[in-house]
């Protein structure tokens, strides 16, 4: 699955963990499905799908190759915070080629396509979140 193999790439590069602070006193990896736990310490990565479909169709069926759009918050304390972790995630992301370690995927392409703040106030204070969005060309065994 694209899913387990985007985190397992995210969650054992040497340089987004170095950006996410290494090895955190929250026990977590500071990467999180869909949204972040409450309290959780910064910097720290959530990440969602917004869309995928296959990339060919015939009589035949649904082809193999498909495309998916991933959208990553990497999110911190301050705006620095969030884009020096948002600038590292797209240098590594920009990188993935070819089989990965898990989840039986085998990347064929990915493409930055949106980057854009965000600002969402706390009651312990403000996170500042810089998103960017991917689309992923693939082959998913899976």
């Amino acid at each position: 699955m694209i899913e387990e193999s985007l985190y397992a790439f995210i969650t054992t590069n040497p340089a987004i963990i170095a950006a996410l602070g290494g090895t955190r006193s929250d026990k977590t990896s500071g990467v999180f499905p869909d949204i972040a736990p409450d309290e959780c310490l910064t910097p720290y990565i959530v990440y969602l799908q917004v869309s995928g479909e296959p990339l060919a169709e015939s009589f035949a069926g649904t082809g193999a190759l498909q495309r998916s759009r991933w959208r990553f918050a990497c999110s911190g304390a301050t705006k620095k915070q969030a884009k020096k972790l948002a600038n590292v995630l797209k240098v590594e992301l920009l990188s993935m080629d070819g089989p990965q370690a898990s989840g039986g995927v085998e990347i064929h392409g990915a493409w930055l396509r949106l980057e854009a703040d965000t600002v969402e106030p706390m009651l312990m204070g403000t996170i500042k979140s810089t998103n960017v969005d991917f689309d992923f060309v693939y082959l998913d065994a899976a």
